[in-house]
């Protein structure tokens, strides 16, 4: 019932060889754009669950922290928002990376299904272990971005 009423335009579902894979049979989702449009893609069930997870909810946080971030520069809190600039960067690039990597996932598997070139297996393997092993570290940064100004600025310059 949710992916009828989200209506994705793309839908990742993590293979298992007891699966339907003509989803358009189930009731309501020939009419889905992702079913109408052949955007439904069948990866590995570890790969697609944890690309799926991960990235809905560090976007999510993003999202959120990304309010934040404006928040203090419209309140004028410039430096607040200064403080949280690296580690947002970092977070930011992190989540891009494991959006494109599944994306790659998705391609490579396809090509490889199509013509079993060891190239495209070897491009799965690698997203697969930058969604498993550096996506989840970009969640670490949440609470740097936030933190504030206070200790950054507690030194003084001099002492550096």
């Amino acid at each position: 019932e949710q992916v009828l009423n989200a209506n994705p335009d793309l839908i990742v579902i993590g293979h298992s060889d007891f699966l339907n894979k003509d989803i358009s049979t189930r009731q309501g989702w020939d009419g889905l754009n992702a079913v109408s449009n052949e955007n439904v893609y069948f990866l590995d069930e570890n790969l697609a669950n944890n690309w799926g997870v991960n990235t809905v909810d560090l976007i999510n946080t993003l999202s959120e922290i990304t309010l934040w971030l404006g928040s203090k520069m419209l309140e004028g809190e410039l430096v607040d928002a200064s403080a949280g600039a690296t580690p947002y960067l970092k977070m930011f690039g992190q989540v891009l990376g494991g959006y494109y990597m599944g994306k790659a996932a998705i391609l490579a598997n396809k090509k490889f299904k199509e013509s079993g070139d060891e190239f495209y297996k070897d491009k799965l393997t690698l997203s697969k272990f930058y969604i498993e092993q550096l996506l989840p570290l970009a969640s670490g940064y949440a609470s740097s971005i936030t933190a504030g100004k206070d200790d950054l600025y507690a030194m003084k310059a001099e002492n550096f």
